[in-house]
């Protein structure tokens, strides 16, 4: 059973790039609400491999064909890793006849969430036959931030304290 739905999510994700741009295709070929100018969203193409080594983690992208200046790697506060890029729409000349177009153009990105023992200032990234490589380092287990707590005052108690060490409690 297990193994049936593993290969059933492997599918769907393996096949689901294929499937939006046949939406869109049937779309600009029908007019069915979609402008034939607009660009095909690329969502799924990107396989990324994660893996996590004793100093950190290493997130290897497929990026085939992209240049280093056409790729965008942000970190955001709340902990989360985008990879992004955009790829322009190919200049249409006065007398082209296109036979076929399949190539995706528009925006693409990747987002990952990692965990806090990660280093967000150590990010770094090479670019190497088409697969884009991150390199996060891990944080000392002193480094690590959990969760703030916050105190609640009352008429009559003291706040109360918790060390970060200590094990959550819940409401």
């Amino acid at each position: 059973m297990k193994q049936d739905l593993h290969y059933v999510k492997r599918t769907v994700e393996k096949n689901i790039g294929v499937v939006l741009q046949a939406i869109v295709l049937v779309g600009r070929r029908y007019s069915v609400g979609l402008d034939k100018d607009e660009p095909l969203m690329d969502f799924s193409h990107a396989r990324v491999d994660w893996k996590e080594t004793p100093d950190g983690h290493v997130i290897m992208v497929d990026v085939p064909g992209l240049k280093k200046d056409e790729i965008k790697i942000e970190v955001e506060g709340n902990r989360v890793l985008r990879v992004s890029r955009e790829r322009k729409r190919e200049e249409e000349k006065e007398g082209d006849h296109w036979h076929r177009v399949e190539r995706s153009y528009g925006k693409f990105w990747r987002q990952f969430k990692v965990p806090n023992n990660v280093d967000l200032d150590s990010v770094k990234a090479k670019l190497k036959n088409g697969v884009l490589t991150l390199t996060l380092n891990k944080l000392s287990p002193d480094r690590i931030k959990g969760p703030r707590v916050v105190s609640i005052e009352g008429n009559d108690e003291k706040p109360s304290k918790i060390n970060g060490n200590e094990a959550k409690q819940e409401l």
